[in-house]
């Protein structure tokens, strides 16, 4: 269960322009930054590092956790579809039931949209 390409990050350049970004949050589970661009879509990155699990089987299944999480979710929470999200996920996600874990995303992405707010300039 995987997002479609048109809402994930895919280029190289987008990535770096997320990591450089001004409005992030850190969680004990996951740590996300938001960059605003043009697409007319939410889009999502998650990224799960070795550092989580050797096994890449492993690392795939927290990916699919969190994308079956963040897929009803995700819009919900952000005004514009304007919104670039890289969620990296933390090695206590891999212990976490289901549950917690998505609980954990909600209130990331309360966060996120609250920060998001904060610094995005109102339309006039």
């Amino acid at each position: 269960m995987t997002l479609p390409k048109s809402e994930r990050l895919v280029r190289n350049k987008e990535i770096a322009q997320a990591l450089k970004s001004r409005v992030a949050v850190y969680l004990p589970l996951f740590h996300a930054r938001v960059l605003f661009s043009a697409p007319s879509t939410h889009r999502f990155l998650v990224v799960v590092s070795k550092k989580i699990s050797k096994r890449a089987v492993i690392r795939n299944k927290i990916k699919r956790r969190i994308t079956a999480i963040i897929k009803p979710i995700g819009m919900l929470y952000f005004v514009d579809p304007v919104d670039l999200v890289m969620i990296v996920a933390k090695p206590a996600v891999a212990v976490f039931p289901h549950g917690d874990l998505q609980r954990a995303l909600c209130d990331l992405m309360q966060q996120l949209a609250q920060k998001s707010s904060i610094v995005r300039k109102p339309k006039v």
